[in-house]
């Protein structure tokens, strides 16, 4: 009985757009040409929910994403995730919700509440937020952007006003490189983000860059991930290498036996002058017929 012949597979989608040719900001948050997506026609803006591919580094808006769990309640700014997309999962998209951090939070809840209207950009730089106000949108907002926390520390524990103390002293890996990330007022009831309006300075890359395993999105992924672990072994085996080089050729030097020649000082060299006193005797010669 002949063997049923297998279902070709499916190859996966490409982009109708060079994503090589896309001109990048400097935290590749914005591209120049405006093409994003899988038709490269989403027109972004602040105000639309965005994934980034582990993969391609392409941002991808989430009403094109069908990965999405539903309820996700996944907003603008929300950085707790691990995504591919269908081009590099071979077909497939891959979605993973990870544990938030409380910086992460807040920040994402300024600067929603920063918005315009229009969501397009941002309000004033020197709008100060009541910290009531920060905490009210992550209580309305408790979805997969807390994923990983109790209401119980928000509530209770006042853990945003605590985190935003934090942001402020400039603290630990908190700070931005170049300061505090926001201030807050004396009595603490208001905070004004500081380095929020520049593209560069936005914090709205997840938070995790890892890939997934190849083994679970097929030879796609091969190329990216298996380039990073060959570049990364060849290093290893190079400076393993070296150092064994080294290390055999001072093993050499430790046993070469030591010279066995006698020191200088014991050293007679032959006599190059002429003898000054001849044998005043000399044999006489028995054949002297021969000279």
């Amino acid at each position: 009985m002949a063997a049923e012949a297998l279902p070709a597979p499916i190859p996966p989608p490409k982009l109708p757009y060079r994503l090589e040719a896309l001109v990048w900001d400097a935290q590749h948050h914005f591209n120049q040409q405006n093409r994003y997506g899988y038709n490269g026609k989403t027109w972004r803006k602040y105000c639309d929910p965005m994934l980034m591919c582990e993969m391609c580094d392409q941002w991808f808006a989430c009403h094109e994403v069908t990965c999405m769990p539903q309820g996700a309640q996944f907003v603008p700014f929300q950085r707790n995730y691990r995504f591919t997309c269908r081009v590099c999962g071979a077909g497939q998209e891959h979605f993973e919700v990870l544990t938030n951090t409380w910086s992460s939070i807040a920040l994402t809840a300024m600067y929603n509440l920063l918005l315009t209207e229009n969501g397009a950009s941002f309000v004033a730089k020197e709008r100060w937020l009541k910290v009531a106000d920060v905490v009210a949108w992550v209580r309305a907002h408790w979805g997969s952007l807390c994923m990983g926390r109790d209401l119980a520390q928000l509530e209770g524990n006042q853990c945003i006003t605590k985190c935003l103390y934090h942001l402020a002293s400039g603290g630990a890996a908190a700070a931005g490189k170049e300061g505090p990330l926001v201030q807050l007022s004396a009595d603490r009831a208001e905070v004004k983000l500081l380095q929020h309006l520049d593209t560069a300075r936005l914090q709205i890359k997840p938070l995790n860059a890892t890939t997934i395993p190849a083994v679970l999105l097929g030879e796609a992924l091969s190329g990216k991930e298996g380039r990073d672990k060959d570049a990364s072994s060849k290093r290893k085996r190079d400076g393993a290498a070296r150092r064994d080089k080294v290390k055999e050729r001072k093993d050499k030097e430790r046993e070469r036996p030591a010279s066995s020649a006698p020191p200088m000082q014991d050293i007679k060299l032959p006599d190059t002058n002429p003898d000054p006193n001849p044998n005043p005797n000399p044999k006489p010669n028995p054949n002297p017929n021969l000279t």
